[in-house]
């Protein structure tokens, strides 16, 4: 592990290095998408703060039912877009990546190069936690003045929600790999965005908007 973060370290050292010595265009397009992600997850946090607000205001003592199914279903497509994210991504950085021939001939374990590539695309692939999960835990703690332990455990339960999610993705991109290795990285990459959404559909989907019934029960 500590090769894993010594290799990580390096990478994120090129990129100090990039804003140090600014290379202009690249600095631009970092910052406009940095403000840009800032502003979609401000227009997040007040649209989930009026929706909360405005649940507890119409439906009084069925309010939490609806919310805590309304965050349930975010949830669940927060968490479908993190592991199809992690996977489609996944794929190509495990087994395309430019540097792994020179990684590979080198003394890297295989289990270190394997973690160096989980924790790369998990990094690169949890902006779906950060630009969905994070507004509307915000926006629900500020709809009922929750006090600072409420915050506290937000984080913790998220900080698990995406390491289940990255533990998941990690998983399933080796499966696909082995599964899928005769085939091409696109096509694989195809192949199991189809599966994934296709077996969320079957399995989940259906479950995600609320039907009648479920509006009787709250």
């Amino acid at each position: 592990m500590r090769l894993v973060l010594l290799l990580l370290a390096r990478r994120l050292s090129a990129v100090k290095k990039m804003i140090r010595d600014r290379e202009g265009a690249r600095v631009a397009v970092m910052g406009a998408f940095g403000a840009l992600f800032a502003l979609v997850m401000g227009g997040e946090y007040i649209v989930f703060l009026h929706t909360f607000r405005g649940i507890a205001r119409e439906l009084g003592v069925g309010a939490p039912a609806l919310t805590l199914y309304t965050i349930e279903s975010f949830l669940v497509l927060v968490w479908l877009v993190a592991l199809l994210s992690f996977v489609v991504s996944g794929l190509w950085i495990f087994y395309r990546a430019s540097d792994t021939p020179l990684l590979l001939s080198t003394p890297l374990p295989l289990t270190t190069l394997y973690w160096l590539r989980a924790t790369e695309t998990f990094t690169l692939t949890s902006w779906a936690f950060v630009g969905r999960g994070v507004p509307m835990l915000l926006a629900l703690g500020a709809s009922y003045g929750s006090g600072g332990s409420y915050y506290l455990l937000a984080v913790v339960v998220l900080i698990l929600f995406m390491a289940f999610t990255g533990g998941a993705g990690a998983l399933l991109t080796a499966a696909a790999g082995a599964a899928f290795r005769r085939l091409g990285t696109r096509t694989s990459i195809l192949l199991i965005a189809g599966l994934l959404l296709g077996g969320f559909a079957l399995l989940v989907g259906r479950n995600v908007v609320p039907s009648t019934a479920d509006f009787s029960a709250i």
